[in-house]
């Protein structure tokens, strides 16, 4: 009976992250099931944070964060894409800073600034089309100014200040190379 109960409770734990791999795969493979994909998961990362499972509500948006970052990487274009991805990007972004400012997710500023660097990097990818990039620069100020609050309150001032210096430079590049 404690070996069933044992089990039970590891694929209990395996499941959600089973469901997040799987999710994200078929969002790789197929992105035009991107924003299905993602209300899955945020339906089923709304229900563990509303009964207080913190630790599985972050993985859950953690894979909502990285389905937005699939569908914005994504070379192939399609209608809508840009769209959603932005849509998936906003909702992402504000669901973190939701949670941190509840203080009810540990992680929610690790995550956006995750979730910032990110956004870096593929305005920066010279690989991907220029409207994809176009639209991680018009994410880029907005998201910083989300991230002003955790940024005060980071230990490491260098590291904040880093961040925001390295955020401003990709801005001014960016209104000089896509946005105009």
């Amino acid at each position: 009976m404690a070996t069933n109960k044992s089990q039970d409770a590891s694929f209990k734990q395996a499941l959600p992250r089973y469901l997040c791999d799987k999710h994200l795969a078929d969002t790789a493979l197929n992105p035009g099931k991107a924003c299905i994909n993602w209300a899955r998961i945020i339906i089923s990362g709304n229900r563990a944070f509303n009964t207080d499972n913190l630790e599985l509500a972050n993985q859950y948006f953690g894979a909502a964060c990285e389905i937005a970052r699939i569908l914005i990487r994504n070379k192939t274009s399609y209608p809508g894409q840009l769209y959603a991805a932005d849509r998936l990007l906003i909702s992402s972004h504000n669901l973190s800073v939701t949670l941190a400012q509840q203080n009810r997710h540990p992680q929610a500023g690790e995550l956006l600034i995750h979730m910032h660097r990110e956004l870096m990097v593929i305005c920066n990818d010279e690989a991907l089309p220029a409207d994809n990039r176009a639209l991680a620069y018009s994410c880029l100020q907005p998201s910083l100014e989300r991230l002003r609050p955790f940024l005060e309150r980071m230990k490491d001032q260098t590291k904040a200040e880093e961040l925001v210096t390295l955020t401003t430079d990709i801005c001014w590049a960016g209104k000089t190379k896509i946005c105009h």
